[in-house]
């Protein structure tokens, strides 16, 4: 196997060890984030960094419109101070909403915004010291998905299938030839009621369909968030055998083996260099295809963001990666799992 092809499960934990010569200047950027959430409101929260024991002279600047309803939460860590607040602001939408961080053009720090919207799209930038604000943009409306008319069919007549046998027996029972031989018609419909559902549910049906199923976006986006967080959150484990059994659970095949020895390379690298990484969050942000595979399972081109932090010679610097790649999932069975990866773009946010 083309080892470089499968890189993007460790390339967040080597970019940032092989690059912290050059970023020793320890300047730590601040972290903005806006969730609304079901009710409507903005769940806030406001990460500013310490900077030689002090915190930044920043503040974000929001809307008019924003009307604080809950107290401000403070958690200080060891290297920043996070608040965390509630807005609302009369069901007004983010989209075309001016965010200003105050004080940042006297700074020679970064601001790393982010923002989800309640149907899971997800905007990210970043503000300079030049250019403090920013506009949050429409979002663009995408096309309906549509199912297949016969799919249609098919799930509407399987899901009605034992109310359609009822009424056929109801139908056959009123009738006076199915009264004199009724319980001979009855008992026919009733088997062939029975092996009609039996060989939709076999192998001649499942192999014609579940070779062309994929997912929607939204349940593809789902999976592929949990199946990658999870692999790279393997990576804080220190036990090869604890790495292993985690890593099994979101990646099958020769796929699994090749990515545990890449890990094993970098976790490597991380001791002798003295450092440690944690991710703590990753976006799905763009889906740009599905497509259904032979035997069951899907391949998807998807784009993701990973936010995480690496801790060097007692400095921590915080990164955001952003990468596309082209992944193949296969059911493994109760569970998909990741059987072919092809990193297809990569760049490094902040």
């Amino acid at each position: 196997m083309n080892r470089a092809v499968f890189i993007v499960f460790f390339v967040f934990l080597f970019f940032v060890c092989i690059t912290e010569c050059v970023w020793a200047d320890n300047v730590r950027p601040a972290y903005l984030g806006i969730e609304k959430n079901k009710s409507g409101r903005f769940e806030i929260t406001w990460k500013n960094p310490f900077v030689n024991g002090v915190q930044l002279p920043i503040q974000p600047i929001f809307p008019e419109s924003f009307k604080k309803i809950s107290p401000l939460t403070t958690i200080k860590t060891t290297d920043a101070v996070i608040h965390k607040w509630v807005f609302s602001s009369d069901d007004q939408s983010l989209e075309g909403m001016e965010i200003k961080i105050k004080g940042l053009e006297s700074t020679t720090s970064d601001v790393l915004f982010r923002v989800k919207f309640m149907d899971g799209r997800i905007f990210r930038t970043v503000l300079r010291p030049n250019e403090p604000f920013v506009t949050i943009p429409l979002s663009e409306d995408k096309p309906l998905e549509t199912e297949k008319l016969f799919y249609k069919i098919l799930r509407k007549v399987d899901s009605g299938r034992l109310y359609l046998l009822l009424f056929s027996v109801g139908v056959l029972g009123a009738l006076p030839l199915a009264r004199k031989k009724g319980v001979i018609i009855c008992t026919a419909a009733l088997i062939a009621g029975s092996l009609s559902g039996y060989f939709l549910g076999q192998a001649p049906i499942k192999d014609s369909f579940a070779s062309t199923f994929a997912p929607s976006e939204a349940k593809c986006s789902h999976i592929l968030q949990g199946l990658l967080l999870n692999v790279y959150r393997s990576f804080s484990n220190i036990d090869d055998e604890a790495v292993y059994d985690q890593m099994a659970k979101s990646v099958a095949g020769d796929l699994l083996t090749t990515v545990y020895l890449q890990n094993r390379a970098a976790m490597k690298i991380d001791k002798e260099g003295q450092a440690k990484s944690y991710v703590d969050r990753l976006d799905i942000r763009e889906i740009d295809s599905i497509s259904a595979v032979d035997g069951g399972g899907f391949s998807v081109i998807a784009s993701w963001d990973v936010y995480g932090s690496v801790n060097h010679w007692e400095h921590i610097h915080y990164r955001c990666n952003s990468y596309k790649a082209r992944l193949t999932l296969k059911p493994d069975k109760k569970y998909w799992k990741i059987t072919d990866f092809s990193l297809l773009d990569e760049k490094r946010v902040m």
